[in-house]
């Protein structure tokens, strides 16, 4: 039992580490979830112990035209020892209201409910497979 339970866990962490799929866009193009692009397998090429692929949405308040933007897009996000992501938003085309980053798959979109289908699997089978036993 114990072993397909890391098995799943396995399966879902593999899911997480190395596919991980994040929208793109910039500015205007954002306000319309019809431009936002599919940047699948961010973070791929991530080497360093200490860093991981991710996927952020910032929210700013542009320098010019004074309106609130948003910037979706992939990144290499640090990663401390308890595993926990963090990235510094710049401040360059304004100010900055939100800096998320996340690493599942198109966490990175308007707000909604997101699930892994392996996930949901893994709880089915350890659900499941102890009554069949």
């Amino acid at each position: 039992m114990g072993k397909i339970v890391y098995f799943f866990a396995l399966v879902a962490l593999a899911q997480v580490v190395y596919s991980l799929d994040c929208w793109s866009c910039q500015g205007k193009d954002c306000d319309e979830k019809t431009a936002w692009k599919q940047v699948p397998g961010c973070g791929k090429a991530v080497s360093a112990k200490n860093q991981a692929g991710a996927c952020l949405k910032q929210v700013y308040t542009d320098t010019i035209s004074k309106k609130d933007m948003t910037r979706r897009k992939c990144i290499i996000a640090d990663k401390s020892d308890d595993g926990k992501l963090s990235f510094t938003c710049s401040d360059n085309d304004g100010k900055t209201s939100v800096c998320d980053v996340c690493n599942a798959d198109y966490c990175n979109s308007a707000s909604a409910v997101n699930f892994s289908f392996v996930t949901l699997l893994g709880v089915v089978a350890v659900y499941l497979i102890p009554k069949i036993l």
